[in-house]
């Protein structure tokens, strides 16, 4: 049976320069009893991720570059030998045997990491209800000491006090949300900013001027997020939303630039920006807005629908992706 994986190729910012959809030939139906098999015979990439996948998959005696899962449950990694492996908003995962030079949770639950080897580096946020058991980590970051209530079994560590501080009693939950800002001094770092919501389309996220300005935040980066999401009344210097979807940008001021890419579901009202730069995005929609330029990364395409809306400048690449809608005001 057939499963489709996907291969990204990055900017050392993170930011996505390409991605390609592939399918791979693999024993099983996905099912508990019959799970999707990855192996060494199947043709596979040296780099590939799984994203938003709830079937069941062992991938197992591969050696790999590099392996991302992204809001998955259900997946076993078993004798397996990688260079890094980033997962995200994981759930039931497996890592069993395995060699992994560079590791890094961000805000996974009820994983299991057994009788595996992490050479490099080990970073955790946001993680708890996960088992450790029989494991060795040389270096280790609990980003701002945010995960516990996770469960450690003989671990071997030089400095096992730091590792222990992950299994103290979870803390009282906060309302939170984890997005990502840019710093000249040290890049993209995670930040926690106070919220609303539980992230559903029911019950979306939401965060205000109130919560920004609390956090000290001027700019925002969002990757790979499913999350739905609402900002508003918000006046920023910046915001860049790759590989996103369900986003809302309500009364906001960007006084220097958005970039979308590879983006879907995107929703802008009342929304004042210098700059617009977009690519590879579906059903993204503006209404009510002031756009002073709109223009297109080079070589992708994608639809941005503007509703009642001003605008200056639209690049010429740009012009066959801009689907102006009924009365719109141009200046």
């Amino acid at each position: 049976m057939k499963i489709k994986l996907r291969k990204g190729t990055y900017k050392h910012s993170g930011e996505p320069l390409k991605f390609e959809e592939f399918e791979v030939e693999c024993r099983g139906t996905g099912i508990k009893e019959d799970p999707f098999i990855i192996d060494s015979s199947s043709s596979i990439p040296n780099n590939f991720e799984i994203l938003e996948s709830e079937r069941f998959i062992i991938i197992e005696n591969c050696r790999l570059n590099s392996l991302v899962l992204g809001y998955c449950k259900n997946i076993t990694m078993k004798n397996c030998i990688f260079r890094s492996s980033f997962l995200y908003n994981c759930i039931n995962i497996t890592i069993d045997s395995s060699e992994i030079n560079f590791i890094n949770l961000i805000v996974c639950r009820n994983c299991l990491l057994k009788d595996s080897k992490f050479d490099t580096e080990f970073k955790l946020y946001k993680c708890y209800n996960n088992t450790f058991k029989n494991c060795y980590w040389d270096i280790f970051f609990d980003s701002d000491n945010l995960s516990r209530g996770n469960y450690l079994e003989n671990i071997d560590h030089p400095w096992i006090d730091e590792i222990l501080e992950i299994q103290k009693p979870l803390k009282e939950p906060t309302e939170s949300f984890s997005i990502s800002t840019f710093s000249l001094f040290h890049g993209n770092v995670l930040k926690e900013i106070e919220c609303r919501g539980m992230g559903t389309k029911s019950d979306p996220i939401i965060i205000d001027s109130h919560n920004i300005k609390k956090a000290k935040v001027k700019d925002l980066t969002f990757y790979h997020n499913r999350h739905f999401v609402i900002f508003k009344n918000l006046d920023l210097k910046k915001i860049a939303l790759y590989d996103t979807k369900h986003i809302t940008l309500e009364s906001y001021n960007i006084s220097k630039s958005c970039n979308l890419k590879f983006c879907s579901d995107i929703e802008m009202n009342f929304v004042s920006i210098n700059v617009l730069k977009f690519g590879a995005c579906q059903d993204t929609s503006i209404e009510n807005s002031d756009i002073k330029e709109i223009d297109l990364y080079k070589g992708y395409e994608g639809t941005i629908n503007l509703k009642n809306s001003r605008y200056q400048k639209i690049s010429e690449n740009a012009l066959n992706q801009i689907k102006v809608l009924k009365n719109e005001k141009e200046t």
